[in-house]
């Protein structure tokens, strides 16, 4: 778009996530943990 359109700021991100694939969030755990819990699973 044209510069000076008035857009405003972006009100969420977008992940684009492929078909076949398994979207995982964790929180509360560090990253070593959470990825030996991934590789368990």
């Amino acid at each position: 778009t044209r510069m000076g359109s008035g857009k405003g700021s972006p009100e969420y991100w977008v992940a684009v996530v492929k078909p076949g694939r398994i979207l995982y969030e964790m929180g509360g755990v560090s990253e070593t943990v959470a990825r030996a819990a991934i590789s368990i699973a």
